[in-house]
């Protein structure tokens, strides 16, 4: 992976729980907070490739890749990533096939 393709800076969020605040006794709701921003390379499936993709999950819209890290390590498939104003779930993470320590290529989900 060449670090001119890593050209997109996405914003990794996980769902923290609410809870009740300790002064007034009223529940929170749960909420996206951002984890981490890190470069990444962000590619809209092809035609071919969404269609090949919806045989078994036709909600795949995007492909992301990010290099490997402490913090991209620690993404799972409940979390999401903000690109610009798009949001994506991620729904499957695949480390690379040579060492599992070069990067990671998330598959994505747009949410509406």
């Amino acid at each position: 992976m060449k670090a001119g393709d890593l050209r997109h800076r996405v914003t990794f969020c996980r769902l923290q729980p609410g809870g009740q605040d300790p002064e007034t006794g009223d529940m929170q709701a749960a909420e996206w907070q951002d984890m981490a921003t890190v470069w990444a390379q962000v590619v809209p499936l092809s035609v071919r490739e969404y269609l090949q993709a919806a045989a078994t999950q036709n909600e795949i819209s995007a492909r992301v890749v990010v290099r490997y890290s402490k913090t991209t390590a620690a993404v799972t498939a409940d979390d999401r990533l903000r690109h610009g104003a798009d949001v994506y779930q991620i729904k499957g993470i695949m480390s690379d096939p040579v060492s599992g320590r070069e990067y990671l290529t998330l598959m994505c989900a747009k949410v509406s």
